[in-house]
């Protein structure tokens, strides 16, 4: 199951959230984030760094780490 993803390259923007979130340490896969009340590990191969400071990932992402 792809859980929100209809392909593997290809996620519905309605699928989608945006999070402010400061990064705490960065590796090549992922970033460690602090929204302000926790730290989770996001894999950059699911979320996006944006430049006004959020991130965008799915919904299940988001949900999974307690984000939303």
């Amino acid at each position: 199951m792809t859980r929100g993803f209809l392909s593997e390259d290809h996620v519905e923007r309605a699928d989608l959230t945006d999070i402010a979130a400061r990064v705490v340490r960065e590796t090549d896969k992922a970033w460690l984030v602090n929204d302000g009340v926790r730290e989770v590990w996001l894999p950059k191969s699911k979320a996006e760094k944006n430049s006004d400071g959020t991130f965008t990932l799915p919904d299940w992402l988001a949900s999974e780490k307690g984000l939303i």
